[in-house]
This record gives structure tokens, sequence and C-alpha cells, in this order.
């Protein structure tokens, strides 16, 4: 295990102090471990630094594995809240293979074993899941059991105000289905509106923890549906009265 020099750990307190996070709790969403890295706060600004480790799994065969690649994960926040500064929207991103914390490269071996992959990015809407906020889609398909990819992103609030590190939500994409699950990142202020439009609400109430990327229809399409199956019914059963 490496032993942290007393520099970093003095660093690491004064971080602590002013307001940035290191190592928060990683949650797993479809066999990969979400981890918030490092959070840095600066003013209406803020830096975001997140690991996705697929754990080694070496009973798993090959076509299992590929069957559960990731193909795009999501950071969901409040739109109305933050715009995305950087990377900029459309943008191509390769993960980075080194990330210093103070005097330690976090990607050595300990805790992470960063490898470099391309991704596209987008903001907004990802119609497939439902999600708002920041999707990263894998342009380079590829086994990644045992590698971490780091994610780096700045976020401004929308007012000016200051930027908030609470409780957000990351959705992880892989194979035929996703899973959402919360985690340490950027917040909403009291006062935002973050609303999402009626086709988003329909696509929020019709998706669960684990779900198909095949869009169920919304409700009022269920509704209409509903209504010309019993229109239909109602007219036989007339038709079969005066027969």
């Amino acid at each position: 295990m490496k032993r942290i020099p007393f520099i970093s750990l003095f660093l690491i307190t004064i971080l602590f102090f002013i307001g940035a996070t290191a190592y928060a709790t990683p949650i797993t969403l479809k066999e990969y471990e979400v981890q918030l890295v490092e959070f840095i706060p600066n003013g209406s600004q803020g830096t975001w630094v997140y690991a996705i480790t697929r754990p080694s799994a070496p009973t798993d065969s090959i076509e299992a594995v590929e069957k559960n690649e990731i193909s795009h994960w999501v950071l969901e926040y409040c739109a109305a809240a933050y715009k995305l500064v950087s990377p900029t929207d459309g943008a191509t991103i390769t993960t980075p293979t080194t990330y210093m914390i103070g005097t330690d490269d976090q990607c050595d071996g300990s805790p992470f074993v960063c490898r470099a992959r391309d991704y596209e990015v987008s903001e907004g809407y990802d119609g497939s899941t439902g999600a708002i906020g920041i999707k990263w889609d894998v342009l380079q398909r590829g086994p990644s059991t045992g590698q971490t990819h780091l994610f780096i992103f700045t976020l401004e609030r929308t007012d000016g105000g200051i930027v908030q590190n609470g409780t957000a939500s990351a959705l992880v994409k892989a194979g035929r289905t996703f899973e959402r699950g919360p985690i340490d990142g950027p917040v909403a202020p009291d006062n935002a509106s973050c609303n999402p439009t009626a086709v988003q609400l329909d696509s929020f109430e019709s998706t669960s923890v684990e779900a198909t990327t095949t869009a169920p229809p919304s409700r009022s399409t269920a509704i209409a549906l509903v209504l010309l199956l019993a229109s239909g019914t109602l007219l036989a059963y007339r038709r079969r009265l005066t027969s």
C-alpha cells in the first residue's frame, strides 16, 4: 500500500477546508464502479473528476465481457442551473492516463490503472435513457476489464452563484440495459427551475433502475390506445346486438 507523504496529507487537509472534495464513496452500476475522484470549486465554476472502473473478472467468458461493455454514461444534473464550460458540447476527448493530486499520480496503479479511450461528449437530453446532463459516448469499443477511465469537466452556474456539490445521479448503459444511482456531484440551488418537458417526464416515468433501451410508449399514446381498443370493443358489441 502506497504511503502518503506528510506534505500530501497537509495539502489534502487544506483542500478539505477550502471546499475541495476528494475520493467520494464509489457506486456500482452495470458492473462498473463510478466514483468522484475530486471536486474543485472556483466561485461560479466547479471542476469535477470522475473515475469509471470495470473490476477484473477472470471467470467471465469473452462473450460475457463483450456483451456488458459500456456504450455510454451520463452524469445527471440540473441543466437550468449549470452550463458546460469544458469540454465543449460535441467534442471528442481522450481519457487521461495520469492525474495528480498533490505529488501523487492517481493512475499509477494505486488506486487506479488509467487507460486512454476516446469518447464523444454531449450535453442535454439522452433520448435512449431519459437522462439529462453530460453524456460520454464510447468511440472505441474494446475490453475494459481492470481499467479505469477518468473524466474531467467544468460547469458554471448560469446565475453566477457559487457552485454546489451534493447528491447527483449517474447512469451507465452497457449491453441493452442501463442502471442509475446516486453519486456525489453538481446539485442545483434551491431556486433553480429544473422542470423537464412533458416528453422527458414520460420517459422518466416509464424507465426503472434497469430497463431496455427501447423507449416505451408515452402516457398520451397509451391512453389513446386504450380508448381505441375500448371503442372497437363497444362497436363489436353493438353489432352483435343488432344482428
